[in-house]
């Protein structure tokens, strides 16, 4: 199959693929989670994407990607990260809607849900990326970090009275780092990404 076709891959039919764009790659989730915390973090002005879009490329590739490649290659690893499954944290496309998830604050929570809800030690597995999406978009309510996002997203002035009071408590105690918050942190999709580092590359 053709890896431009990648999007429209059954999960459950289809071999997950252990080369992209013609070159071998890390399939594992690792590469791909990094790239997702780093990117957030990078400041408004876009400064250092082009540094992150190298390392990530490293990361990723098993080969080293020539200079003049490098933003066709770049396309292609965010084909990677946006191929398969649903992406469970995928943030909205616009900056007014606010981030549920972050992949270096909930680290240990989502360490813990895996191993809770399917035995995965994910400090020991490897573990393909478009399958750790699958499940991650599936865990079960009862984990800790499902019950997190809820706080986190739940509208404190949908409860009344002591609930309204207990639920606004706990969307702060549970929130996320203030820079990556409502407004602050980079809340863009995969696709504005793979844009801004084209033309800041092409500088």
């Amino acid at each position: 199959m053709s890896w431009q076709l990648w999007k429209m891959a059954d999960i459950l039919l289809d071999k997950l693929p252990r080369t992209w764009a013609g070159r071998p790659i890390d399939w594992d989730f690792r590469p791909m989670v990094w790239f997702n915390g780093q990117y957030l973090r990078l400041p408004e002005d876009e400064k250092g994407l082009p540094e992150l879009a190298r390392e990530t490329m490293r990361r990723f590739y098993r080969v080293a990607v020539p200079p003049e490649e490098e933003v066709d290659a770049f396309k292609a690893l965010v084909e990677f990260y946006t191929a398969g499954p649903a992406e469970a944290d995928r943030p909205g496309s616009s900056r007014t809607e606010e981030l549920a998830l972050d992949y270096v604050t909930d680290g240990p929570a989502i360490v813990a849900a895996f191993q809770q809800a399917y035995g995965i030690d994910l400090t020991r597995a490897k573990l393909h990326w478009w399958r750790f999406k699958a499940l991650m978009s599936n865990l079960p309510e009862e984990t800790q970090l499902v019950k997190i996002i809820g706080f986190r997203t739940a509208d404190p002035a949908q409860f009344q009275g002591e609930e309204r009071e207990r639920r606004a408590e706990l969307k702060e105690r549970f929130a996320l780092p203030a820079a990556l918050r409502k407004g602050g942190g980079r809340i863009v999709t995969l696709q504005d990404r793979n844009e801004a580092f084209a033309a800041r590359f092409r500088r």
